[in-house]
């Protein structure tokens, strides 16, 4: 019998327009009604989710940074993965040689290196893929994304001197080039986990993943891995789709995802996770 829900939001549970619909709102509330867990497994910061959710009044868990850090349903942190200061500095040191923006994910919020750089980059991707002018994606991106700055960094010395925790790092290119010579340099840092998204990388620590992570909650809610249904479409949801036999990938979802899958859903536009979840109630409530 599955008792817990696991869903990653881009992509997956969100529409194509980045938001979390009424429809499928609506099914997470009925279902932690009846009793059952659901958990968001995100790459998104606590910030970002947390301003998904605000509007639909859904307190529920949420494994955030990709694994980083664990959220109860009232804030309360129950679990952190966080890079030391020493490997953000020679990671740092190797991106900025290779004029990368980059931004972390941290115990204060957001911090950022060139914030502007990097607001207007997601812009220009907003504008190309939605057909938008630079006015409508500026107001599409502070509508669906988060991108407020607690920090603005100056000085890597300075900032990590006092840094808080640093869950994840985030770093942007304009050249795919210097994206993989970043991914072949970083690879002499010990215990990070790197994943390439567009012209992008997501960083974390090695043990920030989100297999991991679901792992630890569910030792803590004493479910088994047969319990959970997990729902994702991209490479940072790989260790849930080898850990948990009830996964679901939707159509949308990367051909990698879609081979470790038990079952493909349909696409993320047709809130398809709601409609898996709300159907695997059903079937449980007629048994």
């Amino acid at each position: 019998m599955i008792r817990c829900f696991v869903s990653d939001l881009d992509g997956t549970l969100l529409n194509d327009c980045d938001s979390l619909a009424f429809e499928s709102a609506a099914v997470i509330q009925q279902l932690i009604q009846k009793g059952y867990e659901f958990i968001i497994a995100s790459g998104r910061s606590r910030q970002s989710v947390e301003k998904l959710l605000k509007p639909y009044d859904i307190h529920c868990l949420r494994i955030l940074c990709n694994g980083a850090v664990i959220v109860d349903a009232d804030d309360n942190v129950l679990y952190t993965r966080a890079i030391d200061e020493v490997r953000i500095k020679e990671m740092a040191s190797i991106l900025e040689r290779l004029h990368f923006d980059i931004q972390l994910y941290t115990s204060k919020g957001h911090a950022a290196r060139n914030s502007q750089a990097i607001f207007q980059r997601f812009v220009e991707i907003t504008e190309k893929k939605r057909k938008l002018t630079e006015k409508q994606a500026q107001a599409y991106i502070k509508e669906h994304f988060y991108f407020e700055y607690q920090e603005h960094i100056t000085d890597w010395n300075s900032y990590l001197s006092d840094a808080p925790l640093i869950y994840k790092l985030e770093a942007y290119c304009d050249d795919e080039k210097s994206l993989y010579q970043a991914v072949e340099e970083l690879k002499k840092i010990d215990h990070i986990d790197v994943n390439i998204v567009h012209l992008g990388l997501e960083i974390t620590d090695f043990q920030a993943q989100k297999g991991i992570a679901l792992d630890w909650l569910m030792q803590k809610m004493k479910f088994t891995n047969e319990e959970a249904a997990v729902f994702g479409d991209g490479m940072n949801d790989r260790m849930m789709f080898e850990r948990y036999p009830n996964s679901f990938a939707p159509q949308n979802a990367s051909a990698d995802i879609k081979k470790l899958a038990a079952h493909i859903i349909g696409s993320h536009k047709d809130q398809s996770v709601a409609k898996t979840i709300q159907r695997i109630i059903e079937l449980q409530s007629e048994i």
